[in-house]
């Protein structure tokens, strides 16, 4: 009788638990129901899904408009994260931003917002589950990938070596260039817009030297070579000088070929890697991007002119610069003005435009035989213009003091000469330039009593 009643409590125990634990199972699968709901509810309210990201990045219960502010703020960290690329056994790491990638968060936030409201109500609870990534390319910029590639030569490849001539004592030789490793861009750009989570393989090509052996035959001597000073303490100018001179370091010109400043360097701006420096405008110094460039431009051009290439057009300053002589500076801006030569003669020439130490020196390499002689600028002043001076009177002086505000400057015209010379003969004399630097009015405050 006991075994029969302890039997009977047991299996009750039991039974109350089993009711139990449905109750409890039931209440909890009526939560998650109801979590499920408010889940696939979410986009009704025009709010991306929980559960979808980018990049690391959640957008869940955001607004598209919120989504991408989102986003956006969080570029400069995606930037700077690392990405790395593979060559067969080689490996290397660059920053996102590096290789030109970025997020485009208008395209993601709106495809988020897709996502979440063409996603069917029953599935829409699962993204939660899975986070869920839009299928949105990351950007890339090809400009900015070529010039990350490139400063992995060496590291990730070995990329072709292009012919170069050099100057070694005072023999002229040209060195044969070799045949290297180079980064297919398309490819490349192809599988780091697809992601950067997991190693990225490149395509490698076989690739010819940017300047072969055959495209340097004849040049034997120098032609010309000029140097100008500039102050290594002034950062953002050395940085200006050191960009300029990059895109002229080497550049080989076929007979007859044609070179523009400003169309070689592709724009003097903030995105082509410029920064802001002294500048001249109408005679008034002021900053804007690329103060210095004209001192590469000008440095080119003395030795342009002393090589006795076809000057097209140039352009002097509004105003006198320190590192050349009246007459002999040459300007650049952008659609304005630009430093445009040829190569008169019948063989290449390979101009060399490097930058250091405070000084910018730029060679110009061709053939001797075709330029026996010599040439020196001499530049002529014709007249002066005198320029003006505007007084304003003021209380904030003690009576009878003077304030310079602008430094009064005469202008001035010249004519800039071209001197051929065999040893110490002048054999001929042509006129290579005017120039005209405009009167500047000097301003001054005076003070006067109340």
């Amino acid at each position: 009788m006991a075994k029969n009643y302890f039997d009977f409590r047991h299996r009750k125990r039991q039974e109350l638990k089993r009711k139990k634990r449905i109750r409890q199972g039931g209440r909890v699968l009526s939560i998650i129901l109801i979590l499920c709901l408010a889940v696939a509810c979410v986009p009704l309210f025009g709010r991306i899904s929980p559960g979808v990201q980018y990049q690391g990045v959640k957008l869940g219960f955001l607004t598209e408009a919120d989504a991408k502010n989102k986003l956006e703020k969080a570029q400069e960290e995606f930037k700077g994260k690392d990405v790395t690329l593979i060559n067969g056994k080689r490996k290397a790491k660059a920053s996102a931003g590096m290789l030109g990638l970025s997020i485009s968060p208008d395209k993601v936030a709106r495809e988020a917002m897709e996502l979440s409201r063409k996603t069917s109500f029953i599935k829409r609870p699962f993204i939660a589950i899975r986070r869920t990534e839009p299928k949105v390319p990351l950007a890339v910029d090809k400009n900015v990938l070529s010039k990350g590639i490139e400063k992995l030569n060496g590291t990730l490849y070995d990329g072709a070596k292009p012919a170069r001539v050099v100057l070694r004592g005072e023999k002229v030789v040209v060195e044969n260039g070799e045949v290297g490793e180079g980064v297919n861009l398309e490819e490349a750009a192809l599988s780091l817009s697809k992601g950067i989570e997991k190693p990225v393989k490149l395509k490698i090509e076989e690739i010819a030297p940017a300047i072969s052996t055959e495209a340097l035959q004849g040049i034997d001597s120098v032609l010309a070579t000029w140097t100008t000073d500039y102050d290594p303490n002034d950062e953002n100018r050395v940085v200006n000088l050191e960009r300029g001179a990059s895109f002229f370091n080497p550049i080989v010109l076929q007979p007859g070929e044609r070179l523009s400043f400003l169309e070689t360097i592709g724009g003097i701006t903030k995105e082509n890697g410029f920064k802001e420096g002294e500048t001249l405008s109408a005679g008034i110094e002021t900053t804007g991007t690329g103060g210095g460039v004209c001192q590469v431009s000008t440095t080119m051009y003395n030795a342009a002119v002393r090589a006795d290439l076809n000057i097209l057009s140039r352009h002097n300053h509004s105003k006198a610069v320190e590192y050349a002589e009246k007459g002999t500076d040459c300007a650049v801006s952008d659609g304005y003005k630009d430093f445009i030569f040829t190569n008169p003669y019948n063989t290449p020439i390979y101009i060399e435009t490097k930058v250091g130490k405070g000084h910018v020196v730029c060679t110009i390499f061709g053939h001797g035989a075709e330029k026996p002689y010599t040439i020196d600028l001499l530049p002529e002043l014709i007249r002066t213009m005198a320029a003006g001076e505007n007084w304003q009177n003021t209380e904030e002086l003690k009576e009878g003091e003077v304030k310079v505000v602008q430094e009064k400057e005469d202008g001035s015209f010249y004519k800039t000469y071209k001197v051929y010379k065999q040893g110490n003969r002048e054999i001929k004399r042509e006129l290579a330039s005017t120039s005209r630097y405009v009167p500047v009015d000097g301003k001054y405050l005076k003070g006067i009593s109340d």
